[in-house]
């Protein structure tokens, strides 16, 4: 507890840039952030993550190798988060054996969430994706432009949005 700090980040704010190194691995106790991937050639920007309440935030490559970020990371909303200073993450690797296993253990569920994230994209149709993320679905269309949620579900604005009536529609018979 002596080395966690909690602070609220402010909407709007990016705690992240690409090409910057990651100062902080940030827990979300409340709040959204949005990861943000900018194509390498076009500069254009696309949505590739959301992270949600009691989540660990990282990039890849980024805070546990401490290479520059290939993404940046916005504040959606004011979130509450408790940091972890990359010194105070390897002193504390170096300090206490399970730290080791607890980090690795954050970044095996992050990839693997990820990793089945674009399997689905890939193999489900767009409805049954729709329907299988209805309730991080529901916390994103009150803060999010449609179009950044189109991009993270893999799916076009017109068809996230046609979904996103007709379900609106049958949840509230």
């Amino acid at each position: 507890r002596d080395i966690l700090l909690e602070v609220t980040l402010k909407k709007g704010t990016y705690i992240l840039t690409a090409g910057a190194k990651q100062p902080h691995l940030w827990f979300i106790l409340e709040g959204l952030l949005r990861e943000i991937t900018v194509g390498r050639y076009s500069q254009q920007t696309h949505t590739s993550w959301f992270w949600f309440n009691n989540s660990f935030v990282y990039a890849m490559p980024g805070f546990f190798d401490q290479a520059p970020s290939s993404v940046s990371i916005e504040v959606v909303k004011d979130t509450k988060v408790i940091l972890l200073s990359y010194s105070q993450c390897r002193n504390l690797r170096s300090q206490f054996e399970q730290a080791e296993l607890l980090f690795e253990s954050i970044r095996s569920r992050h990839g693997l969430a990820r990793k089945n994230h674009l399997k689905q994209i890939l193999s489900i149709d767009t409805k049954t994706r729709y329907l299988s993320h209805q309730k991080q679905l529901n916390i994103l269309f009150q803060h999010v432009k449609l179009k950044h949620i189109a991009q993270y579900m893999g799916m076009s604005v017109d068809t996230l949005g046609k979904l996103h009536r007709k379900h609106i529609k049958t949840n509230h018979l």
